[in-house]
This record gives C-alpha cells, sequence and structure tokens, in this order.
C-alpha cells in the first residue's frame, strides 16, 4: 500500500463465509469486488473472494472528492450496505456513499440440494467496512437523524439526546456482534496456544530424555571398547603405568566435559523456564483482555437496552399526545355546538317577550270601545263585556306567564350547564372570551320582571273599563 493513498479494509464477520481480513489501497479508479478466476486469485491486497455466491464482476469501491463510494454492477446475488440492497438483480445501482463501521454483504446464503437427498449452504460475504483518508482518519459517518424522529422532536419538545435513530441501533447491534465474534475468536486462539504449549512441553522434555539416554549409551560403549583393547593386549608394566595415566588424564577430560555439558543443560533450563514466563505473562495478559472485553460487552448490552426502552418511551408519548390532541379538538367542537345552540334559544326566548306585550295592547284596542260612541243604555253590557275580557285577558296572561316561566327556568339550566362546561374545558384565552358571552346571552328580563309586567297591563286594562 502506498503512503499517503485511501485505504479500505474488510474484516470478517461471524456469519460471513470465512476469508483472511483484506486491506487494499483506493484511488479515483474503481477496485473490483468479484469471484476468484483462475487468472485472478483471491490474496490479502485485493477483494477477491473464493465464494459462490459472488459474480465475476460483482461491485466497485473507490475513494472520490473525499468520500467513499460503493456500486453493485449488475450482480446476480445483489450487494447490501447496512441490510439495504442497492439494487435489483442483474441491474446496476447508483455509487452509494458509505462510511466507517458500515457492514457491507456480498450475495445471500444459498442451499444446495444434491440427489442423494442431502443439502448444504454457500456462505456470502459479510464484513465490516473500516475506511481512511490519505492523512490517516478515519471516515466516521456524519451526524445525522431520521426526518421523522427530528419531526417528532421539534413538534413535542422531546429531549434530541433520547431521539435514536434506526441507523445507529443497527450499527450498535453489528458493533455487539463484531465483538463476540472476535471474543470467540480470541477464546479459539487461547485454546490452540494452550494445547500448542502442552504438545510443547512434552515434546521437549521427550528429546531431553533421548538426549540423555543416549549421551549415556556412547559412554558405555566408549568404556566397553578401551577395556576390550586393554584385554587384548600383552602390555608390559611400564606400559601400563603411562596407559594408566593417559588414562586418568582422559578421565579428567570427560570429567570437566561433562561438567560443561551441565552446565548447557542447565542454562538451556534457565531460558526455557524465562520463555515459559513470558509465556505465562503473554497469556495472563490475554485472559485480562479477554475479561475487558467481555466487560465491555455487557456495558454495550446494558446500553442498548436503556437506549431501546427509552426508544419506546419516547414513541410512547407521542401517541399518548396525539390522542390528548383528538380529545381536545373533538370537546371544543361540542362547545362550539353547544354554544352555537345557546345563543339560537336566547334569541328565540327574546323574540317571544317581545311580542307578549304588543299582543296584549292589541287585544285590549279591539275590546275597549270609543267613548263617544258608547251609549248610555249599552253602558252596562258594555261593561260586562270588558270585564269578560279583562277575564280572558288575564286568564292568556296567566298562560303566556307560565310558559315563560318554564322556558326561563329551561334557559337557566342550560346555560348553567354550558358555563360549567366552558369554565372546565376551555383554555385560559377561550374560556374567558366563552364566558363573556355566555354572561351576555344570560342577561334576558327574570320571570319576576315578566309577572310584574303582565300585572301591570292587567291593572290598566281594569282601570280603563
Amino acid at each position: 500500500m502506498e503512503f499517503g493513498a485511501a485505504c479500505a479494509v474488510l474484516t470478517p464477520c461471524e456469519n460471513s463465509h470465512p476469508f483472511e481480513q483484506r486491506r487494499v489501497a483506493l484511488s479515483d479508479e474503481p477496485v473490483k469486488i468479484g469471484r476468484s478466476l483462475a487468472k485472478l486469485q483471491a490474496s490479502n491486497n485485493n477483494f477477491v473472494f473464493d465464494c459462490k455466491v459472488l459474480s465475476r464482476n460483482h461491485a466497485l469501491i473507490w475513494y472520490e472528492d473525499g468520500s467513499f463510494y460503493v456500486r453493485d454492477t449488475k450482480s446476480s446475488n445483489g450487494t447490501f450496505i447496512n441490510g439495504q440492497r442497492l439494487s435489483k438483480a442483474s441491474e446496476e445501482s447508483l455509487p452509494k456513499e458509505v462510511f466507517s463501521g458500515d457492514l457491507i454483504q456480498l450475495g445471500v446464503e444459498i442451499v444446495e440440494n444434491t440427489r442423494n437427498g442431502t443439502s448444504f449452504s454457500h456462505g456470502c460475504i459479510v464484513a465490516m467496512l473500516r475506511l481512511y483518508h490519505p492523512n490517516g482518519l478515519e471516515a466516521l459517518p456524519r451526524e445525522t437523524t431520521d426526518s421523522s424522529m427530528t419531526n417528532l422532536v421539534s413538534a413535542y419538545n422531546i429531549d434530541a439526546s433520547q431521539a435514536i435513530s434506526n441507523q445507529e441501533l443497527f450499527q450498535v447491534q453489528q458493533y455487539i456482534r463484531e465483538a463476540v465474534y472476535r471474543e470467540k475468536i480470541m477464546e479459539s486462539k487461547m485454546t490452540a496456544l494452550q494445547a500448542l504449549l502442552v504438545t510443547t512441553q512434552d515434546a521437549t522434555n521427550e528429546c531431553w530424555n533421548a538426549l540423555i539416554d543416549e549421551d549415556r549409551l556412547l559412554s558405555r560403549i566408549e568404556t566397553l571398547e578401551s577395556q576390550l583393547r586393554i584385554c587384548n593386549k600383552n602390555i608390559p608394566e611400564s606400559q601400563l603405568r603411562d596407559q594408566l595415566l593417559s588414562l586418568t588424564d582422559e578421565k579428567a577430560k570427560y570429567e570437566s566435559a561433562a561438567k560443561e555439558a551441565i552446565r548447557r543443560v542447565m542454562q538451556e533450563k534457565l531460558d526455557a523456564l524465562q520463555r515459559l514466563g513470558d509465556v505465562e505473562q503473554c497469556l495472563e495478559s490475554t485472559v485480562k483482555q479477554c475479561g475487558q472485553l467481555r466487560d465491555d460487552y455487557e456495558t454495550v448490552q446494558k446500553e442498548l437496552a436503556l437506549v431501546t426502552e427509552q426508544h419506546n418511551e419516547c414513541l410512547k408519548r407521542v401517541h399518548d399526545l396525539n390522542k390528548d390532541l383528538e380529545e381536545a379538538e373533538l370537546k371544543c367542537q361540542l362547545l362550539e355546538t353547544q354554544v352555537h345552540l345557546v345563543v339560537k334559544q336566547e334569541n328565540e326566548i327574546g323574540e317571544k317577550v317581545k311580542m307578549e306585550p304588543d299582543r296584549a295592547l292589541t287585544n285590549r284596542d279591539k275590546i275597549v270601545p270609543s267613548s263617544t260612541t258608547v251609549s248610555k243604555e249599552n253602558l252596562k253590557d258594555t261593561k260586562e263585556l270588558n270585564k269578560d275580557s279583562t277575564e280572558q285577558l288575564l286568564f292568556n296572561d296567566s298562560h303566556v306567564i307560565r310558559k315563560l316561566k318554564n322556558e326561563l327556568i329551561d334557559q337557566d339550566s342550560s346555560s348553567e350547564n354550558i358555563k360549567q362546561s366552558c369554565d372546565v374545558n376551555l383554555n385560559s384565552s377561550n374560556a374567558s372570551v366563552a364566558k363573556r358571552e355566555v354572561d351576555h346571552m344570560l342577561e334576558p328580563i327574570s320571570f319576576a320582571d315578566a309577572l310584574e309586567f303582565s300585572r301591570k297591563q292587567a291593572q290598566d286594562l281594569t282601570g280603563t273599563f
């Protein structure tokens, strides 16, 4: 990889077809993603995979104007970014901008059935993208929020920290899966390392024992050969003395050589113990790292549960607010209908009250004759007639008064109910206006005033006659 060039790193996920981590330098020229061929084999510096579900020319990835892009090139099984397919089958997609941390899926898992009734599946490539700019900075996603969630936050004044987009939830879930997958890989490597360490120790012990046995046997063979040579020779005493001295010298040499060999063995043993201590320290560090990763995984799971709970609470609060708003609108419409009905009833009652005095005066003018036309002879008959008319008028007035009384009582009860409803349900501004209108509509004359007016009319008619 050239220095100063943008690069992309693909790390396999748990449910992916197995492959080694890939690191490829990117430029304006697109880099092909596809299936391996005879001329182009899979390696760590390309995006060619030995996977049957991929097309030969599956997709392209490139770096342009400070952004990374991926495009599907008419693949059969599709290309997915964070679970969303870029295009339909055998259709070329538009360039899709990707960021570091996105999950890319090449193809889909295919289950193949054989003639003997068995079946086996071909896995797809699922990897985590790590993208780096030429300056070495990671291409992290820009801070974005779903438009629907933004509207809810602005409309109902919900805390913005509680508004979590679906994209962020999906990425957190993928991060958790990647952490779990890495932890499993780490545990498998630790198990293999421990097994290798035990095997190495056993092999070392066996080799050491074999070397000791071999040295012992060689020493024994040499001693026996020297004794055999001495026994086969007829040597005089002087020569025996010389041979004894030489054997003594050889014995001293052998002892010094044995001491040197023991010293070397002890040194090798010390070196092996030191290496063993280093391996144990590395093992302890790895176990500690696994524990830390396990704690981080539990913390992330708790945070994810808390974020999910907050998200559900926000949705529930939005639902309750919408329901309260609909109920308030319905109550407001009912109150407006009742107010219009009260206004209409008040107008009808006012018109009836105005029409009763005029009707009484009209009846009086019809009954009372002119003083110039009444003769003395018919005065008695006229008084009797007027007396009957007055009684009839009083009877009609009492009937009208009873009717007005009932209507006023019904009006008072209806108005009182409307006033109570207005005082309880309306808000401060609308309640004050509605209350003034209701009080203004409840100003017609009372029952006592109507009764006094009718009595006065009856006295005037009696005095006239």
